[in-house]
């Protein structure tokens, strides 16, 4: 049975991808990594464990995320202004 790896949990667990990241970029960063031919049980990746839809994913949850934060903390005012 294959586990099912996330990018949060697998990859990017110092949280180093933002909202601002490019997806490419950061699936070309990963392949290189895969491609380093370090073995699973010592930390590195066979290479299909993510696609670029993956990080795509990923990065459009993390802006959501950021967009939903600011929406929170903006102040009335302004709310009411772009209506």
């Amino acid at each position: 049975m294959k586990t099912e790896l996330t990018i949060d949990e697998s990859w990017d667990r110092d949280g180093n991808i933002t909202a601002d990241s490019d997806p490419s970029e950061e699936y070309d960063r990963w392949l290189a990594f895969a491609d380093e031919g370090i073995p699973v049980d010592q930390g590195g990746y066979v290479g299909d464990e993510f696609t670029l839809a993956d990080f795509e994913e990923y990065i459009r949850v993390l802006r959501a995320e950021c967009k939903a934060e600011l929406d929170a903390r903006k102040p009335l005012h302004l709310e009411e202004a772009e209506r």
